[in-house]
């Protein structure tokens, strides 16, 4: 809700919102995942780091980079890439593009991704956007594992059975 009430009140083209999550409730047991790590100071994204392989270690987790691991306490704020953007994204996007195709120095260019959050970091560190960040406390559930199916088959049971989601969810 609180990114629709966002995006309800004009702002300028380039003032954008994203949902930061706390990262231990983004995580799985069951492998690494990509979140973006952010910085975040007075409610607005100061940077965005792209973590390629997090992998969850009880209430805390690590990244893994160049076979090390480097500690992270599970508080930090994750964006899930869920981002409220005017409608000049795109373009930006676009204008982003060829210095992502210019870096070749980043691996096998046939399997990179071209990560939004490394544009949105980009745009921070130019000065030409600012973010606010609407913490959410929730529990993101998601199948990037097959193992994390029956465990996501229970959260969404548990919300139809709370009422938070519909009985009808498929319907």
């Amino acid at each position: 809700r609180a990114i629709y009430d966002f995006l309800a009140v004009p702002r300028p083209e380039n003032e954008f919102c994203m949902v930061g999550y706390r990262l231990r409730n983004t995580v799985t047991e069951n492998g690494g995942v990509s979140r973006g790590i952010c910085e975040v100071e007075d409610g607005f994204l100061r940077s965005v780091t792209e973590r390629v392989d997090i992998r969850q270690r009880g209430e805390a987790a690590v990244y893994v980079e160049d076979g090390a691991e480097y500690p992270l306490t599970g508080d930090e704020t994750a964006s899930m890439n869920f981002w409220g953007f005017s409608r000049v994204m795109p373009e930006l996007l676009w204008e982003h593009f060829p210095a992502f195709l210019a870096d070749t120095g980043r691996g096998d260019p046939t399997k990179r991704e071209y990560y939004l959050p490394e544009v949105v970091g980009a745009l921070l560190r130019e000065g030409l956007a600012s973010v606010r960040v609407l913490h959410c406390d929730e529990v993101w559930h998601g199948v990037t594992y097959r193992e994390d199916l029956p465990s996501v088959r229970e959260a969404i049971e548990a919300l139809k059975a709370a009422g938070v989601y519909p009985e009808a969810l498929w319907e």
